[in-house]
């Protein structure tokens, strides 16, 4: 899959940084919840139609490139 796009008369590449923080940086992403976290970001950017180049879940935050 090429990293740029092609609609009719134009070529383009865009890519987002999004980082995700709890309150208060909270350690909470661990386990079952940093799980449901992955599954549920993976789930809506399919359905946005976004193509998630990188995604990194720590305890206190999540990273990811889009």
């Amino acid at each position: 899959m090429s990293k740029y796009k092609k609609q009719s008369y134009v070529l383009y590449k865009c890519d987002y940084p999004i980082v995700l923080v709890p309150k208060y940086r909270f350690h909470i992403l661990t386990g079952e919840i940093g799980t449901l976290m992955e599954r549920d970001i993976r789930m809506y950017s399919e359905w946005l139609g976004c193509d998630i180049a990188e995604l990194n879940i720590g305890v206190d935050h999540i990273h990811s490139h889009q």
